[in-house]
């Protein structure tokens, strides 16, 4: 039913976001046992998200010179590399140039793989194949943060906690790598030229879909920073696994079946409902200072997180042939890291200049509403469409 591609990719990136599940963790893990501030310890991750930013529009030079089998494979390794730095030492110097090189991993793996599942699907299946591939990923993220929180929990010392939940990280990305070996080699002509990339932010489509990319990224980055902060000062850094689980969880479910619900009721009508659900979702958290309504905000997030970005990649599956999709792909989730690093920044901005993290929930509720909007421009141009090829 699905290609060899999508579940040998499913499996390693369960696993390797298993372990990816501490980014929310590393926060807390640097203001707890590292003595940071958290705006401190919120540009190691702004560092990872920016060169990804920065790597999502060049790395079609590398995976053309690398072939996308090796670029998948060397990505890979970027991740241990990250979380055993974290484990080994909290010393700026060296974490602050992990964390770039971990940003080109990313981006040559993120776009390696999403293209090769698209490359080994039906066209008529491109939701469902890709949200079956964020389903893993983010299920993988789930488990990960569950197991994590427990770790903390039991854990009587602080610095040993953390030090155990790190290494279980690495252990984790370590079982991914050797899976991703076993991913079918092929050999696609992959175009390249920053140029060519650019172009895609002028296609309508693709233009809304960036947009749309970004406000949806917002939450992912408020999970990784504002919201662990948050959860930290008020319920403890334990809390965080199971306040946030809402979020991946919801992802998962939500990748699967969006992809497939996009394939029946169109890319507009799905984005629509994604936006709305987290607006809603952020402005009931906002005035419920609880662990329930953290994890009401977590739901609202992960509503929105777990639509877009499979909708996103079955869109340019639609309208790019596969020698540029690599390009289209990192010219539309540049717009996601961007709208993660904003998060990350303006929420702890907010927070702090605003009077508490419920300030955060509801500016980027009003945002989402905005998006909601937004998404009504593409359904209008679907519909378009639909009728020009019936004539």
């Amino acid at each position: 039913m699905f290609s060899r591609d999508l579940k040998v990719l499913g499996l390693a990136f369960f696993c390797m976001f298993f372990g990816a599940a501490h980014q929310p963790y590393v926060v807390p893990y640097l203001t707890e046992v590292g003595g940071w501030t958290s705006f401190q310890a919120t540009f190691v991750l702004v560092a990872v998200y920016a060169s990804f930013m920065f790597w999502r529009l060049g790395v079609g030079y590398s995976i053309r010179w690398l072939g996308d089998y090796r670029s998948i494979l060397i990505g890979s390794w970027t991740y241990p590399l990250f979380a055993a730095a974290l484990l080994l030492t909290r010393n700026a110097a060296v974490l602050f140039p992990v964390a770039v090189i971990w940003g080109w991993g990313a981006a040559s793996l993120w776009l390696t793989s999403g293209t090769q599942v698209l490359d080994a699907s039906k066209r008529s299946r491109y939701g469902a194949a890709t949200g079956l591939f964020y389903a893993a990923t983010n299920l993988g993220f789930a488990v990960g943060g569950i197991v994590y929180g427990e770790i903390l929990k039991q854990s009587i010392d602080p610095a040993m906690g953390h030090r155990q939940r790190l290494l279980l990280t690495v252990g984790a990305m370590l079982v991914a790598n050797v899976v991703l070996l076993a991913v079918p080699r092929r050999t696609v002509h992959r175009e390249t030229g920053l140029g060519k990339t650019l172009r895609f932010w002028f296609m309508p489509e693709l233009r809304i879909a960036s947009f749309l990319q970004w406000a949806a990224a917002l939450g992912f980055g408020i999970i990784l920073s504002p919201f662990a902060s948050y959860v930290q000062e008020s319920f403890g850094s334990a809390a965080i696994g199971i306040t946030a689980l809402a979020y991946p969880l919801i992802r998962a479910v939500l990748s699967l079946v969006g992809g497939s619900l996009s394939d029946l009721l169109g890319r507009g009508r799905t984005l629509l409902m994604a936006f709305i659900g987290g607006a809603v979702g952020l402005f009931i958290a906002s005035g419920w200072h609880h662990p329930a309504g953290a994890a009401v905000a977590a739901l609202a997030l992960g509503f929105q997180g777990g639509l877009v970005p499979p909708v996103s990649t079955s869109l340019v599956g639609d309208v790019v042939p596969p020698e540029q999709r690599h390009l289209a792909l990192g010219a539309i989730f540049f717009w996601r890291d961007l709208g993660a690093i904003t998060a990350m920044l303006g929420g702890q901005f907010i927070a702090q200049s605003l009077g508490g993290f419920q300030r955060s929930f509801q500016g980027f509720a009003i945002l989402f509403v905005f998006c909601a909007l937004i998404s009504v421009q593409l359904i209008r141009r679907e519909a378009s469409d639909a009728k020009s090829s019936l004539k």
